[in-house]
């Protein structure tokens, strides 16, 4: 079983996950947001791209998004 924690050895932050949202880099949005979501530091952050991703095209981003 492949965990989040192997896939992002080092700390994503949001602005890296906004910018992977604006270049629509759906490969590292699909476990980036679940990556952010269980471990920053800060919610509110994390609250707003799932908020946002939340009506992504691809299905993988958009139901992380909602977990």
């Amino acid at each position: 079983m492949r965990r989040v924690d192997d896939e992002f050895p080092e700390p994503v932050d949001a602005a890296a996950v906004w910018a992977a949202v604006s270049r629509n880099d759906v490969e590292f949005l699909r476990s980036a947001i679940v990556w952010i979501s269980l471990n920053a530091e800060d919610y509110e952050p994390a609250r707003l791209l799932c908020a946002a991703l939340s009506s992504h095209d691809d299905e993988f981003v958009r139901g992380n998004a909602v977990l």
